[in-house]
Parts: structure tokens; sequence; C-alpha cells
């Protein structure tokens, strides 16, 4: 009997709608992968037809309805129970009864029709009515390597209701490779070893394991997914500013693969005395060559740990596609907070008397001199990004004769450096009917086409970018054959937004230098200043992938700051 596991993955981009022009314009729902699993298993009662539904991760679908068809039986709709599961039961006088009019082998067809959340599913399986059901376990230690890593284990175990199957040869197929053959041993399982590098390049491969049965046992097959990740390189530099009390830290560095440096990438830069927990963290963000720059002040830095200090960077991902990273070791000196002698006091009376009788004397003129100076600043032009503006949707090619004016082609592109998008999503939606139409570039390039007359509605979605739309006229002016479409990403706006609240609170971001905390710091004490530092901090520090939402709490603190100060 063949096992229905299938990996779940993800949706290549989220299809939704970014009402630009059209504010009321609801948003489509994305739906996740949903998989079954199918599991027969012969008693004294009968055949026990065990299944499972679950979604992206294994998670288990709960209160979903399956429909189960056998063919000789009526069809029947299964609710599953908390972990995702059901059973059906044919009894054993059935079964013989099937098989002396239908024959010893039945299909057996399972069905989920989906909801709002997740997408539907389908399982196809020949029940087996005189050999016993079998199943296969499989097992990849780690799921997750990097291509230079030695080697993974995929442990394939053969099972019947009985318990293992020895001596059986099992077939193994990572991805589009060849394919492996191993006999069980007397436990069922066979172990085959994979070397990441053989597979050329990183990415998810699906894991294949199957068993082709015999006279007794009926053939069954597993799958899974191993990921393979790019190896990357990080590295530590630093220097200090000032003496070592008053001074600060500045530590830089850059985060490499093997294709060369990786952009938009957070790194972590932590200190900590040896042997112990890490007391100190700051993070930065990379550039588009992978370097990225961040500055302790000491003060701050001493507040948390003192001594001999060790400090590293380190590159946790999250996408799946590359490997962490640490950098080595830099040790710093980090003294404690300095005393202050009973003598110190009363130095610094004799200086405030002092400063009070040099106030005095200038007090006229240095007055005036911070009149002009203040009006200066106030009529000096406000810094940062224009609120609202966006950069254009849509860069047409140039013109000529050769332009399809019923296509639609071109590539996905980053509004702020113009970096090609490889996980974009693109939906084309029919104004008359709602038909649609979806594409994926491959790498970062799309053709659609050639296309029926009339009006549509195009959209636009990228992991970590906003989402936009625009009307399209099919024929066209020729501007969309070969056109360069341009989405903003949510960092990237929530930065923005932050640096221009900050100047409207009479504060320059140096971006990079400063964390978010220290400026804020600088400004009054405004309710909006914290509400737009929270929101900077979610969207680049949080654990959660930033969306949608991060971007208008931004714009929504800066809308309250009111006109520049």
């Amino acid at each position: 009997m063949t096992t229905g596991l299938h990996a779940s993955r993800w949706l290549v981009g989220a299809l939704a709608c970014l009402a630009l022009a059209d504010a009321d314009a609801a948003p489509l729902r994305v739906r996740g992968h949903s998989a079954l699993e199918l599991r027969v298993e012969r008693a004294p009662q009968g055949l026990y037809l065990r299944a499972r539904l679950t979604g992206d991760e294994g998670a288990p679908l709960a209160d979903q309805a399956v429909q189960v068809s056998v063919e000789g039986l009526a069809g029947r709709t299964f609710l599953t129970d908390a972990e995702g599961r059901f059973e059906l039961l044919i009894a054993a006088t059935d079964a013989r009864n099937l098989a002396e009019t239908l024959g010893e082998r039945l299909a057996v067809e399972l069905s989920y029709e989906g909801d709002a959340t997740w997408g539907p599913a389908q399982q196809t399986e020949a029940l087996e009515l005189r050999r016993e059901p079998t199943w296969v376990e499989l097992e990849l230690d780690p799921p997750r390597a990097g291509l230079q890593d030695a080697q993974v284990a995929v442990r394939a175990a053969i099972q019947s209701a009985d318990g293992p199957v020895g001596e059986a040869p099992i077939r193994l197929q990572v991805g589009d490779g060849p394919e492996l053959t191993g006999d069980s041993d007397a436990s069922g399982q066979v172990t085959f070893l994979v070397r990441p590098a053989s597979l050329d390049r990183a990415g998810a491969f699906t894991v294949r394991a199957a068993y082709g049965g015999d006279h007794r046992y009926a053939p069954s097959e597993a799958a899974s997914v191993l990921r393979v990740m790019r190896p990357t390189r990080l590295t530590l530099r630093v220097g200090r500013e000032g003496d070592e009390r008053s001074g600060r830290y500045r530590f830089s560095g850059r985060l490499s693969d093997d294709r060369g440096g990786v952009p938009d990438a957070t790194v972590a830069i932590v200190a900590g005395v040896a042997g112990q927990q890490a007391a100190s963290e700051t993070v930065a963000v990379t550039d588009a060559d992978g370097v990225y720059l961040a500055a302790v002040d000491v003060r701050e830095l001493a507040s948390r740990v003192q001594g001999v200090v060790e400090v590293r960077a380190r590159y946790l991902p999250t996408d799946g596609l590359r490997s962490p990273a640490e950098s080595p070791a830099a040790r710093i000196p980090v003294p404690p907070p300095p005393g202050v002698p009973l003598g110190w006091y009363a130095l610094a009376l004799t200086l405030a008397a002092a400063n009070l009788l040099l106030v005095g004397a200038v007090r006229q003129r240095l007055l005036a001199w911070l009149s002009g100076l203040r009006e200066r600043w106030r009529a000096a032009p406000e810094s940062g990004p224009v609120l609202g503006a966006e950069p254009a949707l849509v860069v047409a090619p140039a013109r000529g004769a050769d332009l399809r004016k019923d296509w639609l082609a071109g590539s996905v592109v980053d509004a702020h450096h113009g970096r090609t998008l490889v996980r974009a999503a693109i939906l084309l939606r029919r104004e008359d009917d709602g038909s649609e139409l979806r594409a994926a570039p491959q790498h970062g390039r799309f053709a659609m086409g050639p296309l029926p007359p009339g009006a549509w509605r195009l959209m636009l979605s990228a992991p970590g970018y906003l989402e936009r739309e625009t009307p399209l006229q099919i024929p066209h002016d020729g501007s969309f054959d070969g056109a360069t479409l341009a989405l903003v990403s949510v960092r990237g706006r929530v930065r923005d937004l932050f640096v221009a609240g900050m100047a409207r609170l009479g504060h320059r971001v140096r971006w990079g230098i400063e964390t978010p905390a220290e400026a804020a710091r600088r400004v009054s004490a405004d309710p909006a200043a914290a509400a737009l530092r929270e929101a900077v901090e979610q969207a680049w520090f949080g654990a959660d992938a930033p969306d949608a939402d991060a971007a208008r709490r931004a714009e929504v603190a800066v809308e309250s700051i009111g006109s520049p100060r």
C-alpha cells in the first residue's frame, strides 16, 4: 500500500491586492498547502484505513471535512480530530466480497476541498485486499544541511501490522538524482548516506523512498524534503573612537556566501564575558555588498558587562537557504563606570562659580548668537523622504515596432536598489468576470500572453514587500512588454518613515551608526516617538517577517507627530 506523505511547502509568493487607487479593494486570501497521508493496517475485524490531514510544516488540520471514496463502496465524508486524523474500517466480510467481485486491488481516493486558509489536497491509492499492507517511514538526519557538510543520513524503515519487514529492497531518490537501492535489515531499516555537495546547488530537494512489494506484502512509499543551504562566512572588525571610558566601539564586517555578499541580512553583535551568557546585543543590517556597520557607546556597554569582553558577530538566517555563521571572537577591555572622588566635587563647584561669572560677562552677545543660530536651524530644509511618495510601479521599456501589445512581460525588482526579486508573484484578474491568471518569475523574469482583450487588474507581491496593483487595458500601448515592475520593501519603507519622523522631532538619524533606541532618546518625550521606535524595531529586529501592517503603524506614528518642528 502506497503511503501518501507529501512535504508541505509555502506558496511561491503571497498573492494579495494592495489598494493604491481604490482604498476599499479587499485583499486576496493567501492559502497554505495541505497534504493527506493514508496508512492501511490489517486486523481481525478487517482493514483499517487511517488517514491524516496536515498543513504547512506538518501541522494537523482539525475539524476539516475529507471525502473518502473506495471502489465498490458508497462514498463517505469524515471530520478530522484535533490531530488531523480519522479512520475507516472495511469489515473482513466486505473485504472478501470485494475481492471476489472486483479483484484484489481497489482504487481509494481521499479528497479535501480546502477552505479560506488551506488549499485543496487529493490522494489516490491502490488498496490491496489480499497482500499485507505496509508503510514506509522516512527520517533525515539532519533535515537541513550545508553544501559543504560531509553527509546526510537518510533512514528508511518498512513496517507492517505484524512488525518490521526484513530483506525488503527499498529504492531511494533525492531530487532528480539517480535511484539508489538497499535491503532492509531485521529491524526493517536501511540507511543511505547523501553528500550535499553532489547536489550541486542549494534549495529544497524531495526525498522519496519506495518499496515495490512482493507476493506477501503490498507496495508503499514515503516522501520528505531535504533543505541544502549555502555556506556563509562572517567577519568582524572592532575599532574604538575616543578613550576607553567615554568613547565608543565601532563594529564592522562582511557577510558572504559562495556567490558573494549577502544583502539585507540582519547581523547580531553579541558581547559578554567568556564562558557566560551574552550580556549585550546590537544588530545591524548588511548593505548591497554584504557589509554591515554598528556602534556602541562604551558607557552603555559598561552598564551591562565589564572586564575583558568577548565580542562576536552572528548570523541566524530564517529563509532556509543559507547556513548560520559566526565570526571569530574579538577581545575588548570594558572598564566599570568611574567613581567620583570627593575632591572633584569641590573642583566642580569652583568651575561652576567661574562659569557663572563668565556667563554674566558675555550674556548679551552669547544670547544674540544663539538666537541667530536657532533661526538658521529653523530655516534649514528638512531631510528625509517625502511622506506618501512612492516610486513608479511600472517603468516602461523603450518603444519599438516589435513590442507586443497583448503581452505582459518583464521583471520585478526592489524599488530601493533595483535588485531582481526572484520570489515575486504576479496575479492578473479580469474586471468583467473575475477570472485570474498567475505567474511566478523564473530567475526574476516573467512573460504572460497573448492575453484576451479587455480590462484587467495587475497585482504584484513578494515576501517582505508591500503589495501593489494597477489597472491594465489589453491591448496596451506596449509599455507592459519588457517592463520593469518595482516593489517597495516593508523594512525600507519603515526605515524611511523612521528617519522622516525623527527629522520632524528635530533629530537627523544616522542609520546604521546609532540604534533606533539611541535616536529616540535624543528627541523630546513625544508619545509618537515611542510608537515610531516600536514600529521600526518590530519591523527590523522582530522574530516575525514584517508585513504591510508594520509600514502602516509607522505611517500612523509619523502622521501623529504633526508638522516639522
